[in-house]
């Protein structure tokens, strides 16, 4: 039972315009179609659970079914088989792919009632099914992008008193996927591996990832130069009231100790008024001089807090009522991509000395806590890095925070690409939750194989996407060939364990275009030996 709502209150102390809660704990666990798996038991060939299985009401009962804590790989903890897994399953890892089951039971307070209520799923790989007291609510295909369930539009909740949600994950269901492995040639788990929040806001509200900032350097990179900025701040206002409403919008920055350095500053100083039609969403956009900024450097990663405040009612009317208010971090940098001369930060030449990780770590496997990640940041500054690509999959967005406090640059990569409309949704989703992270320096849209042949005709429709939330980074693909058509779509060249000389050939025939390394010097490392390309 979700008892005692421990609310985390955003916005001011009077009330709160927003509530953001763990929805993390309490969850029971069963692997299995229809009832536990055995270690030896092969996955069921057909998974389907229907459309009201019994796991679905809240009658069900789980008083034998596992207790776990978000997030959570359903399948690390299985023991492996060579019986179920004769040709090793997923990165021979020899665990059989059961399809999991997840129930949790939980209450929405009373006074939440006439509020825009969501769960936000961070990541559940794979195909993902949920319901709410029975009623079939939402599905979500990728492993690997976030999705929202919208809560108080469904008949069957209540408040007031106990909810069941229920959520089914097929591991294996879904393209490239398969009984005995998942998308990827490594091991990829399978569950509810990210985090889930509950989230209630005002009907009024800014959309999922609606607040946007960007900025530009005036000058840069000496040491002696003095940098002013100009941060461009955007937000998506949408109004879900049965009228039309006016707001005011207003935006501000404070430094790393909290002090706010510009924008507005007291309810009685300027912002956007706004008219929002029942229905419909606005983009409110502003400009903020910011002086004398501290920049985001590998050294010195230095993060301000832009912040979007709505108000009830034209700007400078009374009373001035919150409706609701996000904040994001950002970081004042400046990236230049050369052709000749390399990439450049803040006006200096950075050379770019990074890994490959994936998503999966040791006994944990894919549900990596916030610690460990941590500790794999750490672990690579000391060793001299200063990179991460996220092979080959958007990644945990709490990675993305760390490598924004450490100072790691991050090569952001999607996962399957092709010209298809869903493949594109999920680049945009990755994108528009990405774009606010200093750390984030490139866009990647595919790996090897996966960029080649039929797939390049997707480049000209993820290039559109990536530019219509960003436009604050270049393109990459981590490519075999070059010059063709998802070549000449790519703002940067990028490379997988390809030779200087071919390299060389690029330069020559697209002397315009930037060249990176984004995959090279394969190296298995033992004590006292290396093995692979230096």
């Amino acid at each position: 039972m979700f008892c005692g709502l421990a609310i985390l209150g955003v916005g001011s102390a009077a009330a709160a315009t927003r509530d953001v809660v763990s929805f993390d704990f309490g969850w029971k666990h069963r692997t299995g179609l229809t009832q536990r798996a055995k270690s030896d038991d092969p996955p069921p060939v057909n998974p389907n659970p229907g459309l009201s299985p019994p796991e679905s009401a809240p009658s069900f009962k789980d008083d034998d079914w596992q207790l776990v804590q978000l997030p959570h790989d359903g399948l690390i903890g299985n023991a492996a088989s060579s019986h179920a897994c004769p040709d090793g399953c997923s990165g021979r890892s020899y665990i059989p792919r059961h399809v999991l089951w997840y129930r949790k039971a939980f209450n929405l307070p009373s006074t939440w009632a006439g509020s825009a209520i969501w769960l936000d799923f961070e990541g559940s790989f794979r195909n993902t099914t949920v319901w709410i007291n029975g009623q079939l609510a939402a599905s979500h295909d990728c492993g690997y992008t976030p999705f929202r369930l919208r809560l108080d539009n469904i008949t069957a909740v209540k408040y007031g008193t106990s909810n069941v949600i229920a959520v089914f994950v097929d591991p294996d269901n879904g393209d490239s996927g398969g009984r005995d492995h998942g998308s990827g040639w490594w091991y990829e788990g399978g569950g509810l591996y990210r985090r889930v929040q509950l989230v209630r806001t005002d009907l009024v509200h800014i959309e999922q990832d609606g607040l946007f900032a960007y900025s530009n350097l005036s000058s840069h990179g000496l040491a002696s130069a003095t940098p002013s900025a100009v941060v461009h701040a955007s937000a998506a206002v949408s109004n879900e009231r049965n009228v039309s409403v006016s707001v005011c919008v207003k935006f501000s920055i404070d430094d790393p100790n909290g002090a706010p350095v510009a924008g507005v500053q007291g309810s009685g100083l300027p912002g956007v008024t706004v008219d929002v039609s029942h229905g419909a969403s606005v983009t409110v956009r502003a400009s903020l001089d910011v002086a004398n900024p501290k920049l985001w450097s590998s050294s010195t990663p230095t993060i301000y807090t832009v912040t979007a405040i709505v108000l009830a009612g034209a700007c400078g009317s009374s009373p001035a009522t919150p409706l609701d208010e996000v904040s994001v971090q950002h970081g004042f940098r400046s990236l230049r991509y050369d052709a000749n001369a390399g990439f450049f930060l803040n006006g200096e030449h950075f050379k770019v000395r990074g890994f490959c990780d994936h998503n999966t770590f040791a006994i944990v496997g894919m549900a990596v806590p916030e610690r460990i990640n941590l500790f794999r940041a750490q672990a690579s500054r000391a060793v001299g890095g200063n990179g991460r690509r996220t092979s080959h999959n958007p990644p945990d967005s709490a990675m993305l925070e760390i490598y924004d406090r450490v100072g790691v640059v991050v090569m952001d990569e999607n996962r399957l690409f092709a010209n298809e409309t869903r493949y594109v949704t999920n680049m945009g989703a990755m994108v528009k939750r990405d774009r606010n992270h200093p750390s984030v320096v490139i866009w990647s849209f595919c790996n090897e194989a996966g960029c080649e042949g039929s797939h390049e005709t997707g480049g000209p429709r993820f290039r559109e996407i990536s530019y219509k939330y960003d436009g604050s980074r270049p393109t990459l693909a981590n490519m075999f060939t070059f010059g063709d058509l998802l070549s000449n779509t790519i703002d940067v060249q990028g490379f997988s364990h390809q030779s200087r000389t071919k390299l060389e050939a690029c330069h020559e025939k697209l002397p315009y275009k930037p060249i990176y390394m984004s995959e090279c010097c394969s190296c298995n490392t033992m004590r006292d030996e290396d093995e692979g390309a230096a």
